[in-house]
């Protein structure tokens, strides 16, 4: 499976006007961040292997408007 997942990785950079502000690694085509580079300030990654309770998290995402862990680290690199 790591065969065909390695060819859908992709670093995609963010800019605000010219200024390169942060870069992530991310699957092609999603949303979310598996690591990122605050340039001049920090780098993050998610390192999860495995949810406990997959069930969980999803209802703390829809009933207590909670943010899915790989958003959040996107959004941190954005602000």
């Amino acid at each position: 499976m790591w065969e065909i997942l390695a060819k859908l990785i992709a670093n995609v950079e963010y800019y605000r006007g010219d200024q390169k502000i942060y870069s992530v690694d991310t699957v092609a085509g999603s949303v979310f961040a598996l690591t990122g580079i605050r340039h001049g300030a920090f780098a993050i990654n998610c390192d999860t292997r495995k949810a406990k309770h997959f069930s969980d998290d999803l209802i703390s995402v829809l009933v207590n408007n909670a943010m899915p862990t790989l958003w959040l680290l996107r959004k941190v690199l954005a602000e």
